[in-house]
């Protein structure tokens, strides 16, 4: 961006000396413009990485919160298990 005004500059003060005002005022309007555009696709590829971060962020979560419950699912089962076989032991005992 630096160098782009730079060479804006550069351009304005060569042909300023040279008496070409109006094709310096033609590189200045085109050299604002694609410093305009310059900082539009900047923001656009701010904003996709931005929505990668967010979703690699739920991704990570959502991850985390599965192997959770599935280690608390186990869990319960193997309770339940342990019940239903204490519970069948009793029902045979009468």
């Amino acid at each position: 961006m630096l160098l782009l005004l730079l060479l804006l500059f550069t351009a304005i003060v060569i042909c300023i000396e040279s008496g070409h005002i109006k094709s310096a005022r033609d590189q200045v309007d085109q050299l604002w413009e694609d410093l305009k555009d310059l900082a539009d696709a900047r923001s656009l590829a701010l904003a996709a990485a931005k929505e990668i971060h967010t979703f690699d962020r739920d991704a990570a979560d959502a991850k985390e919160r599965v192997q959770v419950r599935g280690k608390n699912t186990i869990s319960l089962l193997a309770t339940n298990i342990d019940i239903s076989v204490s519970l069948a032991i009793r029902s045979m005992s009468f």
